[in-house]
């Protein structure tokens, strides 16, 4: 598709990246005179009714956005059975690489980021649009340390059904996920700040609250297990910054910050009063959570994201197989 002229306005340069359900190209709109990314549908889903929905509803939900932290869409259009978005083309490297290469970031770095995020944010929940896949490599960084949000592909309308869609994006993503999406519970804006907690967190440490071999594990820690504070891991981090942090990521979502622009209020604090004891968390953190056992135990009142079990079945047919391969296989050498 190099440079090729499709849908009659956009030349194809070069091929940007590449995700579960799309490619990107970095494209020139003939008409407008700009580069864009143009976000095509991958051939296989096409055909396929709910990967499309989902294709039209990012570009659905891109449409009712114009902020500045947030990539704008322009057109979304079919050419040749083929979907496609043209939104802004934005010159910048991924948070994610940024902490990849460089580790822990500077405090004012991380506050001035979050803030960004924030805004963007209370702008999306302000027009009942809730991200839903939050996460340093969704975040581009600009020169400036300007951030622009990218990939609304899973974004949802709160007033709509708002149950978590598990798809090949969010389990990629599972590092970041709140509890109640793990759980495959309905979410609201809540998810997104707690998804924005575990982003300052890794900016904050340089490293991930939880790690784990597969994404289920990780998904279980997300649900059962308190994580260590960052300025236990770091203990030259601000007290106020690390319990901003511990607020954010709250398991139930009633103790976390109500609003993103309630936790960036507390964000500008923190650049004053950095050993200050100003940040409340709700008393039900002390609560003892329900914990959800290894899937072969887990318990019927708190069950699984069903693509979660679906991922444990997988596992378990790879490894009975694995087996039975070395069982052959020593039956071979031996006789």
């Amino acid at each position: 598709m190099i440079d090729t002229i499709f849908d009659g306005s956009y030349q194809i340069k070069e091929k940007i990246g590449s995700g579960g359900m799309a490619d990107v190209y970095k494209a020139w709109d003939i008409q407008k005179q700009i580069y864009v990314a143009l976000k095509i549908l991958k051939n296989e889903y096409t055909e396929n009714a709910e990967f499309v929905r989902r294709f039209k509803r990012e570009a659905t939900a891109m449409y009712n956005i114009s902020h500045k932290n947030i990539v704008h869409i322009y057109e979304m259009g079919i050419y040749e059975g083929m979907y496609y978005i043209a939104m802004e083309y934005i010159e910048g490297i991924t948070l994610k690489n940024i902490i990849k290469k460089h580790g822990a970031l500077p405090i004012d770095v991380c506050i001035y980021v979050t803030e960004q995020i924030c805004d963007a944010l209370a702008y999306a929940h302000g027009l009942g649009i809730v991200h839903r896949d939050i996460k340093p490599q969704n975040i581009i960084v600009i020169d400036d340390w300007t951030v622009k949000i990218v990939d609304f592909g899973i974004a949802r309308d709160v007033s709509a059904s708002t149950m978590t869609f598990m798809g090949t994006n969010v389990m990629g993503s599972v590092h970041y996920i709140s509890p109640e999406q793990a759980r495959g519970e309905v979410v609201d804006q809540k998810s997104d700040i707690y998804s924005l907690g575990i982003v300052l967190y890794e900016m904050l440490t340089g490293v991930l609250p939880f790690e784990g071999d597969t994404t289920v594990s990780v998904a279980l820690k997300h649900i059962n297990e308190e994580m260590r504070k960052p300025s236990d891991i770091d203990p030259m981090l601000p007290e106020s910054l690390s319990r901003i942090v511990m607020k954010a990521v709250q398991k139930r979502p009633e103790c976390r910050y109500e609003s993103a622009l309630l936790m960036k209020e507390d964000l500008e604090r923190a650049i004053d009063e950095p050993d200050g004891e100003y940040v409340t968390i709700n008393e039900l953190q002390e609560e003892v959570l329900e914990k959800i056992e290894e899937p072969e135990e887990t318990d019927e009142k708190t069950p699984l994201n069903p693509a979660i079990k679906i991922m444990i079945i997988i596992t378990s047919i790879l490894g009975v197989s694995a087996v039975v391969l070395a069982g052959i296989l020593i039956f071979s050498a031996i006789f």
